[in-house]
């Protein structure tokens, strides 16, 4: 049963990005007439604004969203002023600027690699448990905040922790960057297919176990 809640949970969040996505089209070809392709690269390059303020200035996370809100407006407004207007005022049919937001977004997409690169980033998604080692004893930062809570407050900070496995490499060792001994899942993807690699950490990935890929 819990299974199937889980997988309606994650059919309802891929289902509200997909209507995001429409609501998006709709939204642009209501104002402009045009089926505006290129919003994908205009959002990307404003994450990635967002993500610079964030991370590399370290500008808080406030000026992050400002940066990615303002940076989305600019290239937004420069594309329907260099682009679409002229076409509306030549006449264009809806056809070639549909085409012509494909070659927006290509433009878009490979300038961002240029500046970011090709490979992906994210944020610390924070929660994650980080194990702490003294000596021969190993304790993690949930423990150290259940023994501090209780020493200080009397009470327990929470009364439920998620222990999760993790994924070892085929001699068993845990993967790390440090080691080099990851596995880069774009090559697998390119030689056993998306399927097969979600299929595998599917099945392998019991609650509370490691995974062994390799």
């Amino acid at each position: 049963m819990s299974i199937l809640a889980q997988f309606a949970v994650n059919g309802i969040v891929a289902g509200s990005v997909y209507a995001l996505i429409a609501l998006g089209f709709a939204l642009i070809f209501t104002a402009s007439r045009v089926f505006h392709f290129a919003h994908g690269g205009v959002y990307t390059l404003a994450a990635f604004a967002g993500y610079t303020a964030l991370v590399t200035f370290k500008l808080g996370l406030v000026a992050g969203f400002l940066a990615a809100i303002i940076v989305a407006a600019i290239i937004g407004v420069l594309i329907n002023i260099l682009l679409y207007e002229p076409m509306k005022a030549g006449g264009v049919s809806p056809f070639v600027a549909m085409i012509s937001s494909f070659g927006v977004l290509i433009i878009i997409t490979h300038l961002t690699a240029m500046v970011w690169g090709s490979n992906p980033v994210v944020l610390s998604r924070g929660g994650q448990t980080t194990v702490y080692r003294l000596g021969s004893i190993y304790t993690t930062d949930a423990q150290l905040l259940i023994m501090s809570g209780l020493e200080y407050t009397g009470q327990i900070p929470f009364h439920t922790i998620y222990l999760h496995g993790l994924v070892r490499d085929e001699h068993g060792h845990k993967m790390s960057k440090t080691k080099g001994n990851v596995i880069d899942p774009l090559i697998v993807m390119d030689d056993l297919g998306t399927d097969a690699l979600r299929f595998t950490l599917l099945v392998g990935s019991t609650p509370g176990n490691d995974t062994n890929v390799g």
